[in-house]
């Protein structure tokens, strides 16, 4: 059986590593530690976050380096409480195939566990889950108990062996195998008992002698006022119980409470006595009381790994472009609004909230947005509602619904809270994968939705991350995202000047809508521009009774006024100069451009004049305000 179907839930947990593993003929079997995915001799931080991987990448990585020999590497795992996993690791009970009586009883005491060789060939891995999780830290056989086993739930990283082989499942669970082995084997922890944590710090037994002696730290500061280390390892101190526990303790610091490690070490100090040898007992009791009483082990700064030559930008070229074929733009809404991110800007209370609920009910229902459009085509809707609430939301689609009497609202979404900035990012991505067909997603308002801590920031930078950090979600889902937001209160000529904050803001975005209404009044402008939309446009809209409907083109509409204004006049007084005319206009446009309006007016055959008298043509009708 292949370890991948073995490892079950692991493989979906990013915590993975590669070791590196080194023989050591000496001791018999591999010295370990965690590497860089590149198979760099740098020791990093197994610990950290920062260096997990996900199984497949682990995998990849590993694919690249060498499996076997005397030096490869292998797959490590970071084990955490929150996994839920055990790992028990016997060493030392595998002697040319056969498993030692005790080993075997504990084989058989985890059926359907998951099992593997060690990457020296001699232990064996136990792994598993427990739902009731023992002392997280590791722990050791009792007082008396000759076994080389290790059990933890955390705090440790697992080396996987060099086979690629396990049986089992890391999945089964084994609560009373567990518990069973804690009171069997190993010693429960004492209340109030310290976790250690990882050791990191050099293989070779010279190399951290030197750091130990080069170290800062006194030992009045850290081991109760006895001699230094430098003094202990020369042995320039009394030869007595005390301070040998006071070099134990030093060791057990320095090692990571290695007992083989540290009973080597002992034996290499100038400490070195008689009754060391003599007295069978006395070494091993003085060295496993100063681990009991070690809180604190050594920690070597993860070194950080140089950052690689960063890649050439992408340089194509025009000739190969001119050859490539693109699909055609996805529009949300027909004509208005094109995948991309989109801001729509209005003054407040002006009706922009009861537009995009328009707009994504048309969308998520296929229906006819307004006036002689075609049905908007199909497609779920989002709609982030961060400034209302249930109650409003169910209002308005009671005002809605009566121009969408056939529409099917269960493609219609909304949410009235969200999370802010780059986690709602992640949540919208989210939705959207488990809605393919998504077509648009409106957050309202975009001040309800973006970090409202900026940092250290320029206004600038901090506009310009907003449309930035929605862009990839666009691309990758061929969506519209539209984020509603105020005008800024300062009168401009230019219509992007009105949307509120820095040009950071409209800079940052791919299509920008910015409505514009008199408030009582029901005659709007709808300014349209963006990257995927060929022609600037302005709209004239109307608002009346919680509805939205396009009326025509801006300066269409304002022409048609222009001459409603000049036939009604002559309506009301039959005839008269253009001065009669201006007098019953009442307005407050200039003779002037009325004159050039009347003369238009003539050429378009809408007047006739004679000697300067200006009256309406027989059966003369006005014409409609045109309508979209």
């Amino acid at each position: 059986m292949t370890l991948d179907s073995a490892l079950g839930g692991m493989c979906s947990a990013v915590r993975w590593f590669l070791y590196a593993l080194e023989w050591n003929a000496q001791e018999g079997k591999y010295e370990k530690f965690p590497c860089p995915s590149d198979g760099r001799e740098i020791r990093i931080n197994a610990a950290d976050s920062a260096n997990w991987m996900t199984y497949d990448q682990a995998r990849d990585a590993l694919a690249r380096l060498p499996r076997s020999g005397a030096k490869c590497y292998t797959l490590g795992f970071w084990l955490t409480p929150d996994t839920g996993y055990f790992f028990f690791d016997l060493d030392g009970v595998n002697s040319g195939g056969v498993l030692t009586a005790d080993a075997q009883a504990r084989v058989a005491q985890f059926p359907g566990a998951m099992m593997e060789w060690s990457s020296s060939g001699t232990g064996l891995h136990i792994i598993g889950r427990t739902l009731s999780p023992p002392p997280i830290h590791r722990t050791r056989p009792k007082r008396g108990v000759d076994l080389s086993y290790e059990f933890y739930t955390g705090g440790r990283g697992i080396a996987f062996g060099l086979t690629g082989e396990a049986n089992g499942s890391a999945d089964s669970i084994h609560d009373a195998a567990v518990r069973a082995l804690i009171t069997d084997v190993f010693t429960a922890p004492t209340a109030g008992e310290v976790v250690r944590p990882e050791w990191r710090g050099p293989a070779d037994d010279d190399e951290l002698i030197q750091r130990m002696l080069a170290a800062r730290e006194s030992a009045e500061a850290a081991f109760g006022r006895k001699a230094s280390l430098a003094q202990l390892w020369r042995g320039d101190a009394e030869k007595d119980s005390s301070h040998d526990m006071a070099l134990a303790a030093h060791l057990a610091f320095w090692t990571g409470c290695d007992e083989e490690r540290m009973h080597r070490l002992m034996l290499r100090s100038g400490m070195v006595r008689g009754k060391w040898t003599t007295h069978r007992t006395y070494l091993s009791l003085t060295i496993n009381k100063a681990i009991a009483g070690c809180a604190n082990v050594y920690q070597e700064p993860a070194r950080p790994s140089p950052k690689p030559p960063a890649a050439l930008p992408a340089v194509r070229n025009a000739s190969e472009l001119m050859k490539r074929k693109f699909l055609p733009v996805q529009w949300a809404v027909r004509d208005l609004l094109p995948e991309g991110v989109t801001i729509l800007s209005g003054d407040p209370k002006i009706g922009k909230s009861w537009l995009v609920y328009q707009v994504c009910l048309a969308v998520a229902s296929g229906s006819i947005l307004w006036g002689a459009r075609l049905p908007e085509i199909e497609g779920d809707a989002l709609y982030l509602d961060l400034e209302g609430n249930d109650r409003r939301l169910r209002g308005r689609l009671e005002v809605l619904m009566p121009a969408f009497p056939n529409a099917d609202l269960t493609r219609l979404h909304y949410a009235t809270e969200w999370p802010r900035a780059e986690e709602g990012v992640k949540q919208i991505a989210a939705w959207l994968r488990q809605h393919p067909e998504a077509r648009i997603v409106v957050i309202d308002t975009i001040s309800a939705f973006r970090d409202p801590d900026p940092g250290r920031k320029s206004a600038y930078a901090t506009d310009y991350a907003v449309g930035e950090m929605l862009k990839p979600l666009t691309r990758e889902f061929n969506c519209a995202i539209v984020l509603v937001m105020h005008n800024r209160k300062q009168a401009s000529g230019d219509v992007m000047h009105k949307v509120s904050g820095t040009q950071g803001m409209t800079g940052s975005v791919d299509n920008v809508l910015v409505l514009e209404r008199t408030r009582g009044d029901i005659d709007a402008s709808l300014h349209v521009n963006g990257r995927d939309i060929e022609d600037e446009s302005e709209l004239a809209m109307r608002f009346e009774n919680g509805l939205w409907r396009c009326v025509g083109d801006l300066a269409d509409v304002q022409r048609s006024k222009e001459r409603n204004s000049v036939m009604e006049a002559l309506t009301q007084i039959r005839s008269g100069t253009a001065r009669e005319i201006h007098e019953a206009i009442g307005s407050d446009v200039k003779i002037s451009a009325l004159r050039m309006r009347l003369s238009r007016m003539v050429k378009a055959g809408e007047v006739v004049c004679s000697g300067g008298i200006y009256m309406l043509p027989e059966n003369f009708a006005p014409p409609p305000i045109p309508g979209v």
